[in-house]
């Protein structure tokens, strides 16, 4: 099995800007962003990340050149993400609220107007009970009713 000869000086330096130029063709070809990750190039130099990190000011310049982004390792990236996340979800929350004080100012104009256009129940009613009760020969819904003080209203408006 042939082993591989360690890159070093300027050919290492090639090799890491190839892969890096490599990676960032890639990601745009995918319609992504490069953020570098060093992990990745390192597997693909082959080196190691502390190899890198020794070439930090030449790995800058390139991906300045590629108008590119390091992943951040001190956890600032996900700490940015997370206030992203957080703007997002208010902006969402703020237009779910938007719309549903819209909706209730829709919900009570149709009741609004439903109320305002509606027929008063006792119209409906009367007719109809007055007509059963004469068969009858009492009220329908009370019954015969001796008591002249009771609460129970005379539907023809009689006293």
């Amino acid at each position: 099995m042939p082993v591989n000869k360690q890159l070093r000086g300027e050919a290492l330096k090639e090799r890491i800007s190839a892969v890096i130029k490599s990676q960032h063709m890639e990601a745009r070809k995918d319609g992504k962003t490069y953020i570098y990750n060093a992990s990745s190039v390192a597997k693909e130099v082959p080196t190691t990340r502390v190899t890198l990190n020794k070439h930090g000011e030449f790995i800058q310049k390139i991906l300045n050149s590629l108008k590119a982004e390091r992943r951040s390792s001190s956890g600032q990236a996900l700490a940015d993400a997370l206030r992203d996340k957080i703007e997002d979800l208010k902006e969402e929350l703020a237009e779910k609220d938007r719309m549903i004080a819209t909706l209730r100012m829709h919900h009570i104009a149709i009741f609004q107007t439903l109320h305002d256009n509606s027929i008063i129940g006792k119209e409906l009613i009367r007719p109809i009970l007055e007509v059963e009760s004469e068969e009858a020969g009492e009220c329908i819904l009370c019954g015969p009713s001796t008591k002249r003080d009771s609460k129970v209203i005379d539907i023809k408006g009689r006293k």
